[in-house]
């Protein structure tokens, strides 16, 4: 009887019933996982690059651009239409017998119209101020300039309110010395909460009605301007052209402290806003003032007293904030004031993290997130409120010079991309390689398997005759 060979299958051969692997480069599970490796990369190098772009860019120009949309809407602000035809015709001045009246409809036609005029307006209707030589002007063409914006400084000599009566409205209505020493009359509607009578130096915003004249005991005949506006408000004498501070400026200045709280605004203040303002860069050498860094900080921080009205030098630091701040009636005659804060990162490990700055001069291209040098003097420690951490304290600086900074570009972020874009470019190519590897080994092997099993079929044929 014919009995089968016993033969003995090598290991390859006990698995001749297994299907080879396949001939493709990917199999299914092989996809799916280079699909996620190549998906995670991606995902990597596309948050790498966000952030590139994003710090990049510099800082976000909303706040720009919304300013710039005030901006545009302010110059559309509607202008009173004063009734200058009127003024003249109601408001008589070519002889000292007519100065020396105070026509009631003249009167009440410009207090009416006074109400429609507010602060915003006086740029924008070419005002002046007034002072002697405009008082002259208007002297010599009354009525070429009834209606002219002015804006009048000065000593109350005298003030009396009128109670409203028919055919007026109820006013306050006095005399006035200018700065310059020229005479003005005032009529305006109100002085808002504040007492003024004499000897208070006031500033009054409004327009020239007509030309006056009174007799005052002692004294004669005073001509001048008669100006009506709505409001006067209190003010200061004009502190000039400021050159130098002195020691003695400072005595009164107190610091706030998060237990004590604010102090008053010392009178210092707007002395220093006119000294950054009038400060000829020459007259200061700024290589010999200190450096604000986080030593320096500590010191300041130490013993504010040895640094108040000191020259200092802010190195590079970023702009957390900063925009331009109206103000009131000031001695310093300044409208407005670039105010913000400041970080640096030499200052993280001190107390005062952030320094707040206030400046006459006008913003040089500076934005929020961009990083500026300055140089400046030191006044006190300014309290503020802070969201969520209550009262803070930072150092209050008065700049006089401010420009912007561009630090040397990081390129951290930059090798970091193309380490992470090589690695990307590495790793594909291993894959492919390893991929094309395995399927030559596949093909190796599937045709080992192949020649074995055509070599049995051969020896059984060979055994079977």
């Amino acid at each position: 009887m014919f009995q089968q060979p016993n033969v003995n299958p090598s290991p390859l051969s006990s698995r001749g019933a297994q299907q080879p692997p396949p001939s493709g480069l990917f199999n299914d599970g092989e996809r799916k996982r280079m699909f996620a490796y190549v998906l995670g990369l991606l995902v990597i190098l596309g948050g790498f690059g966000a952030t590139y772009i994003k710090f990049g860019s510099g800082a976000d120009t909303s706040s720009e651009r919304a300013q710039e949309e005030v901006a545009q809407l302010r110059s559309q602000i509607a202008l009173p239409a004063l009734r200058v035809e009127a003024y003249r015709t109601q408001a008589k001045d070519s002889t000292q017998a007519e100065r020396s009246v105070v026509e009631t409809d003249a009167l009440d036609t410009a207090l009416a119209d006074a109400r429609l005029y507010t602060s915003q307006h006086f740029e924008p209707m070419a005002g002046v101020e007034l002072n002697r030589a405009v008082c002259e002007q208007f002297a010599a063409n009354s009525l070429e300039q009834r209606g002219k914006i002015v804006r009048a400084r000065g000593v109350i000599e005298e003030l009396i309110q009128f109670e409203a009566s028919p055919g007026v409205s109820g006013h306050f209505r006095g005399r006035v010395t200018l700065e310059d020493g020229a005479n003005c009359f005032v009529a305006f509607v109100t002085a808002g909460e504040i007492e003024l009578g004499a000897g208070d130096f006031v500033m009054l915003e409004g327009f020239f009605l007509k030309n006056q004249a009174q007799e005052v005991r002692e004294i004669g005949w005073v001509e001048g301007p008669l100006v009506v506006g709505p409001r006067a408000v209190r003010s200061f004498p004009a502190l000039g052209r400021v050159t130098q501070l002195n020691p003695d400026d400072f005595l009164d200045v107190e610091d706030d402290s998060i237990e004590g709280g604010f102090r008053p605004t010392p009178a210092v203040y707007w002395k220093m806003i006119a000294y950054a303002r009038d400060l000829d860069p020459k007259s200061i050498d700024w290589s010999k003032a200190p450096l604000l860094d986080g030593a320096t900080m500590q010191q300041l921080a130490a013993d504010p007293a040895r640094f108040r009205g000191m020259p200092m030098r802010i190195p590079p630091v970023v702009i957390q904030d900063i925009w331009s701040q109206a103000k009131r009636e000031n001695p310093a005659r300044v409208t407005h004031l670039t105010e913000g804060w400041l970080g640096g990162y030499e200052w993280l490990n001190t107390i005062h993290r952030v320094v707040r700055f206030d400046s006459p001069l006008p913003n040089p291209g500076l934005r929020e997130s961009g990083e500026m040098t300055a140089k400046g003097f030191f006044l006190r420690i300014h309290a503020y409120e802070s969201a969520g951490r209550g009262t803070q304290i930072a150092p209050l600086f008065i700049l006089a010079e401010m420009a912007p900074h561009s630090t040397p570009p990081d390129s951290t972020l930059n090798t970091i991309l193309v380490v992470v874009g090589s690695t990307f470019f590495v790793v594909l190519v291993m894959f492919w390689l390893l991929m094309r590897r395995d399927q030559k080994r596949s093909e190796t092997l599937q045709s080992e398997l192949v020649a074995r099993r055509r070599a049995r079929r051969e020896h059984a044929r060979a055994t079977a005759q």
